[in-house]
């Protein structure tokens, strides 16, 4: 099953299609987003502390109210209840920009969702996120709107090889002081692929407006 949980976000579509089956999470003011986007939640979480309560009373789904004094945010506890409902891929919609704490806050949620042996990413509307870990691969489907693919080394990562980008890289150890990974492009309209042996990166797919 694939969930997408919806944060706040000024935006009002995706990069991705939404699909029938999907099961979608709004947390907090991500209501006010997922309505922009023609999306139907089948569940409501957070504290209503960003935005209108009337946005998510216009949703006939279940809903959790949350205190606004808590551990987690209230995108991390919309990720948990997609782990508890059997979801396999989770896509955070929403969420970049913004708050600095509050981008690096879903961006360690990610991880979170990729620790737990799920796939997932970030995106709104014309940004996606991916978190690559330990003996990574990840294939980048080539598309004309993609503007720019960076990578940005986490933790000192290694073997790290790309393949069909305008800067190809081979084997490549990548340090987290020196951002050599800012602003690559597709080449030849062929898809790319991103290969790392050990380390943390995230791949960030910008696309144009």
């Amino acid at each position: 099953m694939r969930a997408l949980i919806f944060c706040k976000s000024d935006g009002d579509s995706l990069p991705i299609e939404i699909k029938k089956n999907d099961f979608i999470i709004c947390a907090d003011s991500g209501a006010e987003y997922a309505w922009r986007c023609g999306a139907t939640p089948s569940l409501f979480v957070g504290d209503c502390d960003s935005f209108s309560k009337n946005i998510a009373d216009k949703f006939s789904c279940e809903k959790i109210y949350l205190p606004e004094e808590k551990d987690c945010t209230d995108t991390y506890f919309a990720v948990q209840k997609a782990l508890e409902k059997g979801a396999d891929e989770i896509i955070i919609c929403g969420g970049l920009g913004g708050r600095l704490d509050h981008t690096l806050g879903n961006i360690a949620t990610l991880r979170h969702v990729k620790m737990s042996g799920k796939k997932g990413f970030l995106c709104n509307e014309n940004t996606i996120v991916h978190y690559l870990c330990d003996n990574s691969k990840l294939l980048l489907p080539y598309s004309s709107h993609c503007e720019y693919i960076s990578l940005i080394a986490l933790t000192e990562s290694t073997g790290i090889t790309l393949k069909n980008l305008k800067y190809p890289l081979e084997n490549y150890t990548m340090k987290t002081d020196f951002p050599i990974g800012v602003s690559n492009e597709f080449v030849s309209q062929k898809d790319a692929t991103v290969f790392m042996k050990n380390g943390e990166i995230l791949v960030i797919l910008t696309f144009k407006n």
